[in-house]
């Protein structure tokens, strides 16, 4: 009878040992699947990230360019701007070059506002003076000064913002003068 029992317990142990081999294999499968889980969401967390990334990259570039136009433009602009200055500078040195060429002998100076800007012309319609301190919009009136009896060029405009200016040309020592007086129109 001894060896039935023994034989009884060797049985159930073996079935234990079964069952916590089973329960192993349960386990194993159980962390696989988990690892299996986790893998799938990282590969799908990356793939998502990738194509932001892409997106990212690609409203970056799309700045850039836009940003590079701009730059191109702004660099037009600067040109352009640098040419209308030189083609002033000529012009005023064009002017001066006039001014110093050309005496005052005779009366006959005419007063315009050439782009806003006070002009003294000669009978030859070359500039001798011009006054660029004030913004002119028109020419109230000019008196009759001569150079031979020495009496100044007098002359009242009027500035952009309604300021009433005078001007006075010297023809001895050939200065314009200007300045605003007190009643504004």
């Amino acid at each position: 009878m001894e060896q039935n029992t023994d034989n009884g317990m060797s049985a159930a142990s073996a079935v234990d040992s079964k069952q916590e081999n089973g329960n192993g294999l349960k386990i194993a499968t159980a962390i696989a699947c988990v690892v299996a889980v986790c893998g799938i969401g990282f590969g799908v967390y990356g793939m998502i990230d990738a194509g932001s990334a892409k997106d990212l990259v690609f409203s970056k570039n799309a700045k850039i360019s836009d940003l590079n136009s701009e730059v191109t433009n702004l660099n037009a602009r600067i040109k352009d701007l640098e040419d209308q200055i030189n083609k002033q500078q000529d012009y005023s040195d064009q002017d001066n070059d006039e001014s110093e060429q050309t005496s005052v002998n005779s009366s006959d100076l005419t007063a315009e506002v050439q782009d806003g800007v006070f002009v003294l012309k000669n009978s030859n319609g070359m500039v001798v003076t011009q006054d660029t301190t004030k913004n002119i919009a028109e020419i109230i009136s000019c008196d009759s000064g001569t150079n031979s009896s020495n009496s100044p060029l007098k002359c009242t405009a009027k500035t952009i913002d309604g300021k009433s200016v005078w001007f006075i040309y010297d023809f001895e020592g050939g200065e314009l003068k200007s300045g605003y007086s007190s009643v504004d129109y």
